[in-house]
């Protein structure tokens, strides 16, 4: 299935996923006010959010890099791809860069 969020503008550096992929994945997209993905954060460049069944929260990564900050200010739309996972929330939070 797939869910699509009204357009926002978010605070933070990371986003993270309250999901239960034990048995599947999720794939998130951010997109522009015209419905395409952000250079870098399309759902080919997201690196499958998967983990155990005792996993509650998710870092979404794109390539690796989990860094969204370049979007900060920007409006945004979430597009989950989800094949046999839960999304139960998703928050943007500011994490330490290493």
């Amino acid at each position: 299935g797939q869910v699509l969020t009204r357009q926002f503008v978010f605070a933070g550096n990371t986003l993270k996923l309250n999901a239960d992929c034990g048995y599947g994945l999720i794939r998130v997209e951010l997109l522009d006010p015209a419905f395409q993905p952000y250079s870098g954060f399309s759902a080919a460049d997201c690196d499958p959010v998967a983990g155990q069944h005792d996993q509650i929260w998710h870092t979404v990564t794109w390539q690796g890099r989990s860094d969204v900050s370049a979007l900060w200010n920007k409006p945004v739309r979430i597009r989950f791809q989800l094949h046999e996972a839960s999304l139960y929330a998703f928050q943007f939070t500011e994490e330490a860069k290493a």
